[in-house]
């Protein structure tokens, strides 16, 4: 790996006025805190906060912001956007690698895809929908980060999933098969997925895509 790069964050013209704003009615010399609470639907989230160890803090228009080590990866090129609402400023992040707002009882559904639609078809919209689960351990969803080997149609009509986990002792592994058969299967439209779990290749770096190497310093 290389060494940690330095992030960048972007800030529009709103998000700046109203940040400034609210960091001047605070008692004491404040920051703020952009950090990724970590998961197979990991939710990103901001507050007011003081630099803490491990931090990495950087100055955009005047405003600092503090973001963790396990954050970064997510944060690097993010934008910091503001919209007002009946309720005052809703601040909302975006980037590259910024995980999707959820719903706490779990990622939204894709749109179904038709019938009609062809086999190839059928497997990128599988493929669009699985870029939303992530790797719990390590922050890239699993098609970027290499883990979906080959999807593959049977006789009986379903899509068999060939997937692998970066390592064998993988924690959370059936917990990943579960949620890669529950997005496909909604992606398709009913109980027409299998998952299978190969460990031939062995995972590695290699098989990242571009962007994920990017990302993780590789490219």
């Amino acid at each position: 790996m290389t060494e940690e790069k330095k992030l960048t964050i972007h800030v529009t013209p709103t998000a700046e006025k109203e940040l400034k704003e609210l960091l001047s009615k605070q008692k004491k010399p404040m920051d703020v805190r952009l950090y990724v609470v970590a998961g197979i639907y990991p939710t990103i989230h901001m507050n007011l906060d003081t630099v803490k160890p491990g931090d990495q803090r950087l100055e955009m228009v005047g405003v600092g912001f503090l973001v963790d080590a396990l954050s970064t990866r997510y944060l690097d090129e993010a934008t910091v956007d503001c919209v007002m609402d009946a309720e005052g400023p809703a601040f909302k992040i975006t980037g590259p690698n910024v995980p999707e707002d959820v719903e706490s009882k779990g990622a939204p559904a894709e749109k179904i895809v038709p019938t009609t639609a062809s086999p190839k078809e059928k497997e990128d919209s599988v493929r669009k929908a699985l870029k939303k689960v992530f790797d719990p351990e390590i922050p890239m969803n699993i098609v970027d980060l290499g883990l979906i080997y080959s999807m593959e149609w049977n006789d009986s009509g379903s899509l068999n999933i060939r997937m692998t986990m970066t390592s064998p002792g993988c924690p959370v592994a059936d917990i990943l098969v579960e949620e890669v058969k529950r997005v496909a299967d909604d992606a398709l439209g009913g109980n027409l997925s299998t998952v299978e779990v190969v460990w031939e290749p062995p995972w590695g770096p290699d098989r990242m895509s571009e962007f994920a190497k990017r990302q993780f310093g590789y490219a």
